[in-house]
């Protein structure tokens, strides 16, 4: 505290004698303005056109406001203080939003582009599917249609013959009735192997329209499902496993065939490509019932076995997750299992289950509304 009653008599003041004059100050008073924690922050000072002693009331009074100005200037620090927090956390905030902005971007795009890529994965498995039917179609057509072109060619042959004789008048009634019994038979041979070629090309081309389409029919399911295997022995030939097909003969469905269809194929070549230890013969089992769901409309059943070397708890947890394979060494893709699920749960709007431990084979167990 510095008390100058007059301060032309006031060493403090001995430099500033004349601008003391210039402004007409006689007498100052000045206080330290220390904040509760003991800093000194800056300084009170009372200037008088007078000489003046205080009494100890006005220094009360200018201490207090000594205090005051403490107070205030302390406090108005610590708003500051409290401000510039708030702007640096409200700009880290805003860093981290744009950051954030940018990684959903990222994110977007990869979905976008790994959504693109299952596109495109599972086309070509469908692609792939029909290049297997085609396959097949052409080795089943091969054997009917060899034995038509073989019994036209006999059929020709004979007829031949016949004619020959008969120019050169030397056929006999015998000859003429055993050509009529060839010609016969040839033309029952002819029509039953021709039949059956229609009937495959008519199967083939049901197999292809359902893979591309979404559209419900009537069908028999347990002709069905030999209908896909039927496409796929292209595929199946070298392996050795065995097909059991439990499914009543008088089942009919209206359903997805298509969605089926796909179900089976990715199931059963999963098993083939996966289950099996190499020279081993697996079994597969296929069943299908007809259940009742809670709101008493009736639901077809799907069971489905192999007695492969089965999965941890740790891969059926995964194996719906698209990508997720343990062979892509080998070429898996990881979709097959992902399509499966999706087409149960979002096509046929039913359910699908996995049980299975290792080394005792596999059972998914699919329901879903017919």
């Amino acid at each position: 505290m510095l008390i100058s009653a007059n301060i032309h008599q006031s060493d403090a003041w001995a430099t500033l004698q004349q601008s003391a004059t210039d402004h007409s100050i006689q007498a100052n008073w000045t206080l330290p303005i220390v904040s509760s924690a003991g800093v000194v922050s800056g300084l009170v000072s009372v200037f008088f056109n007078s000489t003046k002693m205080p009494t100890n009331e006005n220094l009360a009074i200018v201490q207090q406001g000594a205090r005051t100005l403490a107070a205030l200037i302390t406090h108005a620090k610590s708003k500051t203080l409290e401000l510039r927090k708030q702007l640096s956390l409200h700009q880290q905030l805003e860093n981290r939003q744009n950051a954030l902005n940018d990684s959903n971007g990222l994110l977007k795009k990869a979905l976008a582009q790994r959504t693109e890529v299952q596109s495109q994965l599972i086309e070509l498995e469908n692609m792939a599917a029909l290049g297997t039917m085609m396959s097949s179609l052409t080795h089943e057509m091969n054997t009917p249609i060899g034995v038509a072109i073989t019994a036209a060619s006999f059929l020709h042959d004979v007829q031949q013959m016949v004619l020959k004789k008969l120019q050169d008048e030397q056929l006999k009634k015998s000859e003429l009735v055993s050509y009529f019994n060839d010609a016969a038979e040839a033309s029952i041979i002819i029509e039953r192997n021709l039949s059956r070629a229609d009937e495959l090309i008519k199967t083939f081309k049901q197999l292809s329209i359902d893979q591309h389409s979404q559209d419900l029919r009537s069908f028999n399911l347990c002709e069905y499902v030999y209908e896909v295997l039927l496409s796929l022995k292209p595929r199946l030939k070298a392996t050795p496993h065995k097909f059991c097909i439990d499914v009543p003969a008088d089942l009919t469905i209206s359903s997805n065939a298509g969605a089926i269809s796909q179900l089976l194929i990715n199931l059963i070549m999963n098993s083939a490509q996966h289950a099996f230890p190499k020279g081993s013969i697996g079994q597969i089992i296929i069943k299908a019932r007809l259940t009742k769901a809670d709101n008493n409309l009736k639901n077809v059943q799907i069971d489905y076995y192999d007695n492969g070397i089965g999965m941890n708890e740790e891969t059926i947890e995964n194996i719906y997750k698209p990508f997720f394979t343990l062979a892509r060494d080998s070429g898996g893709s990881g979709l097959g299992m992902h399509i499966c699920n999706n087409i149960v749960m979002k096509v046929l709007r039913g359910n699908i289950d996995c049980q299975s431990q290792p080394g005792k084979g596999v059972h998914f167990s699919l329901n879903f509304p017919i």
